[in-house]
């Protein structure tokens, strides 16, 4: 999400907008129902109260199977990159971009990789948000913050710089490895099909580039999308991971969220809890990296609720990748405050690190911890 209107959205747009609502008392339900933008009536607080209390018991709905619990993790992605720790892990720091210049990229993957060597990290995690999907001059790419618009192979090559910074600095400390994640989302008029393969092409072309050379082995490059339910239609947003994961060998993290979604009423948007599932998990190439803000952790209950509703409705256990908190961006800001919204990375991965936890059916260990701010 972003903090502030960005260059190429509509005048008076932003592009946080579930992060606020019309009038002071809906700004206080919405953020307790887990970011849906919509005005919500007085009343229905106390409907969320009640719902709120009746989540804390992981009970099936009316005509919910239990299916047997998993011998193991249904498949070799889920394996690959589910191999978390009990503990809280390391913090990363991922970006919201406003360039694609190489020096300045590569500079930012130094700062991470002193970072994880002055703390001995073996395993990070960083998202790269390069803005909103959109296409000029016939060439598939994004629409950056403050700074317009950046085909796909610029971002390609800013992704690769940023690793290159980051092997840079970790030279003495070879064990150290980084996942880097290039972001995009799912607002505005762009997200479609052909979008979605540009993206996927351009994730295969920066690992295959990686091979060889002295990054192999230590960088490995996924997507990101930023799936938000006010932002776009099912519908749009399935066509572009459709359009993806038709040509991509590498999975995508949903770093969105679930707004709205139970246990606090019906998903914002027109979405259903099955198409937020599908997004989330149930596409071949899905992973998800949850947006957990919520100091009251109504965001890790509607996560910890969509696990569970992909156990009982499809059999399989969801694994989540991490968890993305904002405070960073937070404290960058200088009109929002973000009150109500700034979880701490520690306070977001316990949150729902404890309800997945308390119930076998959910129970996992959550690899990553990462906290998105600005470029500056």
């Amino acid at each position: 999400m972003y903090l502030a209107t960005s260059p190429g959205f509509p005048e008076g747009v932003q592009p946080i907008g579930n992060h606020r609502a019309p009038i002071p008392i809906a700004r206080v339900l919405v953020r307790y129902r887990g970011l849906g933008r919509a005005s919500f009536r007085l009343g229905q607080a106390l409907v969320v109260l009640a719902l709120f209390v009746a989540v804390l018991a992981p009970v099936a709905l009316p005509g919910e199977r239990h299916p047997p619990l998993p011998s193991a993790l249904s498949t070799p992605l889920a394996r690959s990159l589910s191999s978390g720790s009990a503990r809280t892990p390391a913090l990363s720091t991922s970006l919201y971009l406003s360039t694609t210049d190489g020096r300045r990229l590569n500079r930012m993957g130094c700062v991470e990789g002193q970072s994880s060597a002055r703390r001995g990290l073996l395993d990070t995690l960083v998202v790269l948000d390069f803005g909103r999907p959109a296409r000029a001059s016939h060439q598939e790419g994004t629409v950056l913050i403050r700074s317009g618009f950046r085909p796909v192979w610029r971002i390609r090559n800013a992704v690769l710089e940023y690793a290159s910074g980051f092997i840079r600095c970790t030279s003495d400390h070879p064990a150290a490895h980084l996942t880097v994640a290039a972001g995009t989302s799912n607002w505005g008029p762009h997200v479609t099909y052909g979008h979605g393969q540009a993206w996927g092409r351009m994730l295969n072309d920066a690992n295959e580039a990686l091979r060889g050379s002295d990054r192999s082995g230590r960088i490995t490059v996924l997507a990101a999308d930023d799936i938000e339910l006010n932002w776009n239609s099912p519908a749009a947003s399935k066509r572009w991971i459709r359009g993806y994961q038709s040509v991509a060998s590498w999975p995508y993290l949903d770093y969105g969220d679930a707004g709205s979604c139970p246990p606090f009423g019906r998903c914002a948007g027109g979405w259903s809890v099955d198409d937020v599932w599908w997004v989330t998990w149930g596409a071949s190439r899905a992973m998800p990296l949850p947006e957990i803000y919520t100091n009251s952790g109504s965001q890790a209950q509607q996560w910890y609720r969509l696990s569970l509703y992909s156990y009982l409705r499809h059999g399989r256990r969801m694994i989540i990748a991490g968890v993305l908190s904002q405070r960073r961006a937070c404290n960058q800001s200088l009109n929002d405050p973000c009150t109500g919204m700034n979880n701490s990375p520690s306070a977001a991965w316990k949150q729902l690190a404890g309800l997945l936890n308390r119930d076998r059916r959910t129970a996992q260990a959550i690899r990553w911890a990462t906290d998105i701010g600005y470029d500056r």
